[in-house]
């Protein structure tokens, strides 16, 4: 899916954030999982206001309920935005994200945009089959240890 405007937006993902030589006033994650929320705690603590936005209605859905729960809890306590049931749908200028909630069209302002959303494990080429080990669409399959 292509935005309209993205084009003028200061985008970052996982690998070129490390390259950020300033501190992001305000940053902008796009998806709700585990790199939106272990950065944007390292962030707020450094001082930049953060928000998630997630399409999902609870961020970190890799976790079970009690625990992303608990989670969410804690990062909304150090002044984390978490918006559940966010669409993004443009952008006006290089700092305004246009998102919806329900029928509602609201904006947001941010520096930065970090894209974390729809990322899928590289296991292609991989010969899984060959080495006996089970996998999935999310990636390996594991067990408790």
């Amino acid at each position: 899916m292509v935005f309209l405007g993205i084009e003028n937006v200061n985008i970052l993902h996982n690998e070129n954030f490390w390259e950020l030589r300033i501190k992001p006033k305000k940053i902008a994650f796009i998806g709700g999982g585990v790199i939106s929320v272990e950065i944007g705690q390292s962030l707020v603590r450094l001082g930049c206001d953060v928000s998630i936005l997630d399409i999902t209605p609870r961020i970190l859905g890799v976790t079970d309920e009690e625990t992303g729960s608990y989670l969410t809890e804690q990062l909304e306590k150090e002044s984390i935005i978490i918006l559940n049931e966010a669409f993004t749908q443009r952008f006006e200028d290089s700092d305004t994200l246009i998102y919806t909630q329900g029928d509602e069209e609201q904006n947001l302002k941010a520096d930065y945009l970090l894209i974390a959303a729809g990322r899928i494990p590289n296991i292609s080429g991989m010969d899984l089959e060959k080495a006996g080990i089970k996998y999935n669409k999310k990636g390996i399959e594991t067990n408790v240890y």
